[in-house]
């Protein structure tokens, strides 16, 4: 998420989601009686937005809660940072609020973050956790859009290896080389399958041959899924 695709949505907006969306799940959080409890309603909720964010981006139906404003990926990471900074601040709700509008208003560009706030934590986890979810990463570095796609999968939608390289090869079969498609952790790009069984092809352009583009080789993505550690 840019600093320009948060200034689309008012701080307002933001905010009133954060709100609705943890008055849905608070009743079920306060029936928890220890932290062990708690903690692990707040991870499955963190993975839940992953999955949620990553639904939208493949254009299909979000299943909403009841009473849950029209969501966007961008509400959603917002909410997923608050869960987190709920998590780490011991379920302080006055802390997580605060810092996500912090976080907000320094992605805005309106004003830096507080040094009561979030810089008291030296891993600044809730930057680390909106990262994530929207880093962007350019083919021509180090990493290769089948590692990002292997963390997306691994970490986020926490599928099993064959699962994961099974969905890479439907996103190849939609994009076909002709439509380009958002590839989670990665960016918009162009896929499609090669005439050699278990390999892929990418691009950042549309196809011009059968073998324009780079290969993805299964075994190529399989030592990536080793690389990953989920944290």
């Amino acid at each position: 998420m840019t600093t320009e695709e948060i200034s689309n949505r008012s701080f307002s907006e933001l905010r009133r989601y954060v709100g609705i969306m943890w008055r849905i799940h608070q009743e079920e959080f306060d029936l928890l009686s220890s932290r062990k409890e708690k903690k692990l309603y707040l991870d499955n909720k963190i993975q839940e937005c992953g999955s949620r964010i990553s639904i939208l981006e493949s254009g299909k139906d979000l299943a909403l809660y009841s009473g849950e404003p029209a969501p966007s990926e961008q509400k959603i990471a917002v909410y997923r940072i608050f869960l987190s900074a709920m998590k780490n601040s011991n379920f302080r709700l006055n802390i997580a609020y605060s810092d996500v509008v912090a976080e907000i208003k320094y992605l805005q560009g309106i004003e830096p973050v507080p040094s009561n706030s979030m810089t008291e934590n030296k891993n600044n986890i809730l930057k680390k956790s909106f990262n994530k979810v929207y880093k962007k990463i350019n083919i021509s570095g180090k990493r290769k859009p089948h590692t990002a796609f292997a963390e997306h999968a691994k970490i986020e939608l926490n599928l099993k290896r064959g699962e994961a390289w099974r969905k890479l090869g439907q996103l190849a079969d939609q994009s076909k080389g002709e439509n380009q498609l958002k590839l989670p952790y990665w960016g918009l790009i162009y896929l499609k399958r090669d005439k050699e069984k278990n390999k892929l092809r990418y691009k950042n352009t549309k196809f011009d041959g059968p073998k324009d583009g780079e290969l993805i080789t299964m075994k190529a993505f399989q030592s990536a899924w080793q690389r990953i550690k989920k944290q």
